[in-house]
């Protein structure tokens, strides 16, 4: 499959027809407006239930309103994110525990692998 969609701040590789990896530009100041786009996009192109992978393979920061936007998507049943430094558990750990965020269905991984499985395992429960 591995289809690409291309923002102007990310490109978003399609992996199954319901499974989608983010990648963020290096150096990028997320906005809620920017989450949303993504999330619109996610939502024209894949089956639900829908999951995606969040690779933060680059350095980049989240607004206060991206960081509530993160986990409203209704139509994204599961989010994978992919660290790759201790600094990014932190962060999204305490994003996660943001009140709005109680029914977000997020996990961290340092593999990609077991966070794909993991996806696969949240859609087809």
């Amino acid at each position: 499959m591995n289809d690409l969609l291309e923002l102007s701040f990310a490109e978003i590789t399609v992996l199954q027809p319901n499974i989608a990896e983010i990648v963020i530009a290096n150096g990028v100041s997320v906005t809620s407006e920017m989450v949303k786009e993504y999330h619109r996009l996610l939502k024209q192109n894949l089956k639900k239930p829908s999951g995606l992978l969040i690779n933060k393979c680059n350095s980049y920061t989240y607004s206060f309103g991206a960081q509530i936007e993160l986990g409203l998507a209704n139509h994204i049943k599961a989010t994978a994110i992919l660290v790759h430094r201790d600094s990014s558990v932190l962060i999204m750990q305490s994003i996660k525990e943001m009140p709005d965020h109680a029914q977000w269905n997020m996990d961290i991984f340092f593999e990609r692998e077991p966070a794909v499985a993991w996806l696969d395992k949240q859609l087809t429960s």
